[in-house]
């Protein structure tokens, strides 16, 4: 190793023992004082991570957070990994401690109070709560988030989701719930990536969102539920993907196929692999009939000065 570089690596420790402290100056308290929850301290990646995946209850990480004699009120990230008793992050679980990320897999957690996010509110930018039992989320304390960037709550038990409103977040994920409703009025401008299982009327998006329902079940392009997606997405660079589903290209899609700038912004096969772009509006011409005043036959395309009604030849699936 020459002079040089030997001072770059003495310089680099310096630089990473000033950022995190020395052995008497640990943002970590002792392991004793903090049980059953560990500070891990990674010099390499500049990072200090309190890992309580041994806990036994909620309630024993808030009495670590609570008694527990804190250095540093700032760390990166809390994690709870593969833990089969902890069922709540109760009201104030975290005292006065705030984290950069939040990560929680494969647990038993089924709620989290909104008093234990809030200590972060300045500075949390991604949380994780995936493969777990999460039936409640305190959606309504997104707003007070200004950091946050990424939402990843797939494969859980939620049921239902209410507007929500967020002025950073950017990737959202619920997918694997057992969501049945989603309510519409949704502010989330800077919204890039968006990952759900069901289709609802979802207004308050980016025209440059792109929405994907990859690998569900959906076998109809409904136009109620589409529709409202399609309108936003087709006004700039958005677009919305249903790869992997088993897709009926029959009368349901005339809709789309009969309308260029929405079949361009819908990606995705038919169940016989014909892809989206490649289907022929000649052959669903007959799928429309149109309804005008003064009219009660069929007509071919309408005109813009005719109101107009389209009726598809084909049940309604939701």
């Amino acid at each position: 190793m020459t002079m040089q570089n030997h001072l770059r690596r003495f310089s680099l420790v310096i630089l990473l023992g000033s950022t995190l402290g020395s052995r008497d100056e640990s943002p970590c308290p002792g392991s004793d004082v903090i049980f059953p929850c560990n500070c891990l301290i990674d010099l390499g990646l500049r990072s200090v991570t309190v890992d309580c995946s041994n806990a036994f209850s909620g309630d024993e990480i808030s009495y670590a957070f609570n008694h527990g004699l804190w250095p540093s009120n700032h760390f990166t990230e809390f994690r709870m990994v593969r833990n089969e008793f902890v069922q709540e992050l109760p009201e104030g679980v975290f005292a006065n401690v705030s984290f950069k990320n939040i990560f929680i897999e494969h647990s038993a957690l089924v709620s989290v109070h909104r008093t234990a996010l809030l200590p972060s509110k300045d500075q949390l930018e991604t949380i994780t709560i995936a493969d777990c039992n999460l039936e409640d989320f305190p959606w309504e304390i997104l707003p007070e988030l200004g950091s946050l960037a990424w939402l990843f709550l797939a494969v859980n038990a939620l049921n239902a989701v209410p507007p929500l409103n967020s002025s950073s977040l950017e990737s959202l994920s619920i997918v694997g719930n057992r969501i049945r409703t989603l309510e519409s009025g949704w502010f989330l401008p800077n919204m890039q990536d968006l990952f759900l299982d069901y289709l609802s009327l979802l207004a308050g998006f980016p025209t440059d969102v792109t929405i994907d329902f990859h690998f569900n079940e959906i076998s109809e392009v409904n136009e109620e539920s589409f529709r409202p997606m399609l309108e936003v997405v087709s006004k700039g660079k958005g677009s919305i993907s249903v790869h992997g589903n088993p897709v009926e290209c029959d009368c349901s899609m005339a809709w789309v196929v009969l309308n260029p700038d929405f079949l361009a912004k819908l990606k995705g096969y038919c169940s016989d692999l014909t892809e989206f772009q490649d289907l022929d509006p000649n052959d669903f011409q007959d799928c429309i009939r149109v309804e005008s005043h003064g009219n009660t036959g069929d007509s071919p395309i309408p005109s813009n000065e005719t109101e107009t009604k389209f009726e598809l030849r084909s049940e309604v699936r939701v």
